[in-house]
């Protein structure tokens, strides 16, 4: 058999076999996409990002393999082309969105500030030679036995650079980024702030975050707030240190980026699933600082992280790095078309840990608020996602004070954050912008 026919019949072959998985993909899209309303802002756009392309695909694979006279070499190389060109327009995209310290030098000429490029062991040694105890931003929730929540106590945390200068706030007796008077206070603080390293005010050492520019303007704050935290850490938070004084508000901040799918990793944990299922549960904490410092203090040293340039090559053969671009995941997401979907969660849990955090904000005198901080690829879109997150809240009875269209109202949501349209963590105006949104709902409760 001639050279050339042997290429066209393996052509053909692959082309059938490309249709087929085309058809697999089409029936675990319906199976996967289309129940509960995920991924996709509408029945339209599930619709159309999904059955019409993997169709049309579909039948142009099998039009081509089996329709006489198509030079199907030619075929089958212009599909490799196509598809080799969208796999490494991907990567690229993929590997700009991780150059975390191209991104951090960007903002920092966007904010004109100097930027630092000490990685954070050189911080940490050269604050220590002025004297001062400082230590890497470390947390502990492997141990079966004690789960902490915040992080070393009295002590400057190094925690992130991304728009110029360290993150380097001072920690209170708790290991929370509080004045350490506030654990003195008697009377009820104006609000009780939870959440992740939006609430911790990571990495804006311009303003300090939201929660301090909150106390500077003359709210009393107490800020409970840690990077990495879920909700369960959240409710841990509220259960073993917010609960211990009256407060006129509790702001529940919540990222709407990857609080959820943090819930689902860290429920595996027993110690943070007991504060849900068990009203009395307590790890007692606030007594147990000397054995939560000496497990951090040995931990510390394995918290370092390096302000080196993500290398291309580790990036592409990183764990999710060249399977995420086979699957187009960048420009898929792009268009829309991946996205956190409610299969990534557990709602069920959410709305367990909201009742638990409402029983108890009720004890303190509260009124608990759950405020959603947007991730920036939300903007535009109203996913299901997002929707079945407020129905959450407001099911539980909860006020929801979405962050999003204030945001939006801006005109330029992008200025919000150290990384613009790529996303980082708040940008001085984004931190001034929810401060201003939470001190009007503090100033309402007060009237």
């Amino acid at each position: 058999m001639p050279i050339e026919v042997k290429l066209q019949d393996f052509a053909r072959k692959v082309l059938l076999f490309a249709a087929v998985l085309t058809v697999v993909a089409l029936f675990y899209a319906i199976w996967n996409r289309w129940g509960g309303l995920v991924d996709a802002n509408s029945w339209r756009d599930t619709f159309l990002y999904y059955v019409v392309p993997l169709v049309v695909t579909a039948a142009a694979f099998t039009f081509a393999a089996l329709y006489p006279g198509i030079d199907r070499l030619f075929v089958l190389v212009i599909v490799a082309a196509v598809y080799v060109a969208l796999v490494s327009a991907d990567i690229y995209f993929d590997y700009a969105s991780r150059d975390a310290e191209g991104l951090n030098r960007a903002a920092a000429a966007r904010f004109k500030l100097p930027y630092d490029d000490r990685d954070q062991a050189d911080v940490v040694a050269d604050l220590r030679k002025k004297g001062e105890r400082a230590f890497a931003f470390v947390r502990e929730l492997s141990d079966s036995n004690l789960v902490t929540l915040g992080v070393l106590p009295n002590s400057i945390a190094v925690t992130c650079n991304e728009f110029g200068p360290w993150f380097i706030p001072r920690t209170d007796r708790y290991g929370f980024v509080n004045p350490d008077a506030i654990w003195d206070q008697q009377q009820p603080v104006d609000a009780v702030i939870i959440g992740d390293s939006y609430a911790m005010g990571e990495c804006d050492p311009t303003t300090g975050g939201f929660a301090t520019l909150l106390r500077n303007g003359g709210r009393s704050i107490l800020n409970l707030g840690i990077g990495g935290n879920d909700p369960l850490q959240d409710l841990a938070s509220l259960v073993e240190f917010g609960s211990t004084r009256k407060a006129r508000v509790i702001f529940w901040m919540h990222y709407a980026g990857n609080d959820l799918s943090g819930l689902v990793q860290h429920r595996i944990y027993p110690i943070l699933r007991r504060y849900v299922n068990d009203p009395a549960f307590r790890q007692d904490l606030m007594h147990r600082m000397p054995e939560v410092e000496k497990r951090l203090l040995e931990l510390e040293p394995e918290a370092y992280q390096y302000a080196s340039q993500t290398s291309f090559v580790s990036h592409l053969f990183a764990y999710d790095g060249l399977p995420r671009s086979l699957r187009l995941y960048v420009l898929r997401s792009a268009f829309g078309m991946a996205r956190n979907t409610e299969a990534d969660t557990d709602f069920g849990l959410f709305a367990r840990v909201l009742a638990r955090a409402k029983e108890t904000a009720v004890g303190m005198g509260a009124k608990l608020y759950i405020v959603n901080i947007p991730a920036v690829a939300q903007f535009g879109r109203d996913s299901a996602f997002e929707r079945a997150t407020s129905a959450a809240v407001k099911e539980a009875g909860l006020d929801f004070i979405d962050l999003k269209p204030i945001f939006s109202k801006t005109g330029d949501y992008g200025a919000l954050y150290s990384h613009g349209v790529q996303g980082g963590h708040f940008s001085p105006a984004g931190n001034r912008l929810a401060a201003q949104v939470l001190s009007s709902v503090v100033t309402a409760g007060s009237r």
